[in-house]
């Protein structure tokens, strides 16, 4: 009998300790907003959303969300391949009004690395999706950028549903 109420009374302060810890947790809030865009990168989508009001125009796309390894998905080929673009976003993804891709387009300031840009263009270009570069400092206008997006065909469907072969990097 004593042994039970000792073990009772061990769990009871088992799992006030374990409360009191995620209520600590819990009140610390660990995490706060973040804004999506830098001002610069508003900016720019607002060139954007005026240059192609019909089209639908996609922040901050993980290249996950376009892209995926042509492989077997159970092999460690496929979790190497798609661990090189899980982290990787894109600044935007332009898609017709019934969300056909069309392209994506990168805005590139000091963040941007030359290497690591070729090599995201390589996985872009390998799979039919073009890629629309940007200098900050020399941004076009509202009409230059609707030209050089009205100029763009839709990734074609078996392009879109097929997928690069991500190589080692």
């Amino acid at each position: 009998m004593k042994l039970l109420i000792i073990s009772v009374f061990v769990l009871l302060v088992f799992f006030v300790i374990v409360a009191l810890f995620f209520k600590n947790i819990n009140s610390q809030k660990p995490y706060k907003i973040k804004d999506i865009m830098t001002k610069n990168e508003v900016e720019f989508f607002n060139r954007l959303r005026s240059a192609v009001p019909d089209h639908y125009i996609f922040p901050q796309v993980s290249m996950a969300a376009i892209l995926s390894p042509d492989m077997p998905t159970r092999s460690k080929q496929y979790l190497g391949a798609f661990r090189r673009i899980s982290q990787k976003r894109i600044d935007w993804a332009v898609y017709t009004s019934d969300l056909k891709l069309i392209c994506v387009v990168e805005l590139d300031d000091s963040s941007h690395n030359k290497t690591s840009d070729q090599i995201r263009d390589t996985y872009m270009s390998g799979a039919g999706i073009k890629t629309l570069r940007w200098q900050t400092k020399k941004k076009p206008d509202v009409n230059a950028i609707a030209e050089m997006i009205n100029s763009l065909d839709c990734v074609k469907p078996s392009q879109e549903l097929s997928v690069l072969k991500l190589k080692s990097v």
